[in-house]
């Protein structure tokens, strides 16, 4: 009971709260994605708002994280570098970047050695990479997932404190799914690695709970907060959503969503939780508090013909928006599920980053196409598309927000955007 109590105290906290200088995690405070005072400009490239930016020795799709005055981030370097010479995945190496937000200046980089099998460059692979789970930080430890490598924590001045393996799984398309912190529990869906959800302790990395049978799932696990004061884990993956109990890892309900593998992430507000399923595409409203196989009672509304392919949707006030692979934003009612507008926007481009919001503004990084800002709200209206000209190389990482600042990474650098 303490410790129920607890995680949800710091659950409110996560998610009723959001320190403006800091974003800990992937899609930042309470996973929200979004910063309601910020004020970055719709309107930025080489030259016009960009405050610094800082070369990176290896390429990632990770998110970078902002803790205080400080910007962390992985990349990786000695394999996978080339499709026509990928080399010896024997020197792969991951490494966690510590940089000045205020600078861009790297302070200190840590690497860590590949101890396990990884999926071979070919395929999917080079699509993303072998750094893609965003890191997390408690404000003292830093927290890093690399897949068969394990999982590392270290303290902001880069010592090590622990090192604790979850699986030696791997998969063709590698490791997307990105920590989250519950109280005094470290969340890594290792899905790929051990066919599992697994909570460690964050201070020792001690194993709290398993939550087994979790399949094909490489998504960040969302979190409803329930209106009893209980709270609930979901994780997308293989053909169902999958709802976890937080302080002991009992699977509480499912939901059918029949896709092939769960790679978007679901969005939580409070009970009420958001999701794409597929046979048809849609998106799906579900109410949190449920017991075994979901029914009705559970379904809000669904609505048709809605997809965010790679990246998860985000909700804005009282809509959310997505975009598909084919490069069409919706835009939908959170409260009717009505399908505000379904639009193809004009530059065509592929997604794999998740969208934020600073204040009523939206911004899609396409991975070649430019990053593209919107309005929000229920008529469609492109307010800019930014591009970086010097820059060819790959954008899949989601975007943070610090203060007035944008940071986004590409697989050659790290940007700072502001006025």
């Amino acid at each position: 009971m303490v410790f129920r109590l607890a995680l949800l105290s710091l659950i409110t906290l996560l998610v009723s709260s959001a320190n403006t200088q800091e974003w800990r995690q992937f899609r930042g405070p309470g996973s929200r994605a979004q910063s309601v005072d910020a004020k970055i400009p719709a309107e930025f490239n080489d030259k016009t708002n960009l405050v610094w930016k800082q070369k990176l020795p290896g390429p990632g799709s990770s998110s970078p994280i902002i803790v205080g005055d400080r910007i962390f981030l992985t990349c990786y370097t000695g394999y996978g570098l080339s499709r026509k010479e990928p080399g010896d995945d024997k020197k792969l190496v991951r490494h966690l970047l510590c940089l000045s937000r205020e600078t861009g200046k790297l302070l200190w980089q840590l690497s860590v050695k590949n101890k396990g099998n990884v999926a071979l460059y070919a395929d999917f692979m080079p699509q993303h990479g072998y750094a893609t789970p965003t890191p997390t930080s408690d404000g003292k430890l830093v927290y890093a997932f690399f897949d068969t490598s394990g999982v590392h924590a270290f303290d902001l001045d880069g010592k090590h404190q622990w090192t604790v393996d979850v699986g030696e799984g791997f998969h063709g398309w590698g490791c997307g799914g990105s920590p989250i912190l519950l109280g005094d529990l470290l969340i890594i869906n290792a899905a790929i690695e051990n066919g599992d959800v697994v909570a460690l302790n964050k201070n020792t990395g001690k194993r709290v709970w398993r939550g087994k049978k979790i399949y094909s799932s490489f998504s960040t696990p969302a979190l409803l907060k329930l209106p009893n004061g209980k709270a609930e884990l979901v994780v997308s993956m293989l053909r169902k959503l999958v709802a976890i109990d937080p302080t002991n890892g009992e699977r509480l309900w499912t939901f059918k969503t029949n896709r092939s593998y769960g790679v978007s992430s679901p969005v939580a507000d409070g009970d009420k939780l958001y999701a794409v399923a597929q046979s048809p595409t849609r998106l799906v409203a579900i109410k949190g508090g449920g017991r075994g196989e979901v029914t009705d009672k559970q379904l809000i509304w669904t609505a048709p013909r809605v997809s965010s392919g790679i990246g998860s949707p985000i909700l804005v006030g009282d809509n959310l928006y997505m975009i598909g692979r084919g490069g069409v934003l919706s835009c939908v009612s959170a409260k009717s599920g009505k399908v505000q507008y379904r639009k193809r926007i004009p530059i065509r481009g592929t997604y794999y980053a998740s969208p934020i919001a600073a204040g009523n503004q939206l911004y899609f990084v396409s991975r070649y196409s430019g990053i593209q800002v919107f309005q929000t709200g229920p008529k469609f209206k492109l307010l800019a598309n930014n591009r970086f000209e010097s820059d060819t190389s790959i954008f899949n990482g989601t975007p943070s927000i610090s203060g007035n600042r944008m940071f986004l990474r590409s697989d050659q650098y790290l940007y700072c955007v502001g006025k």
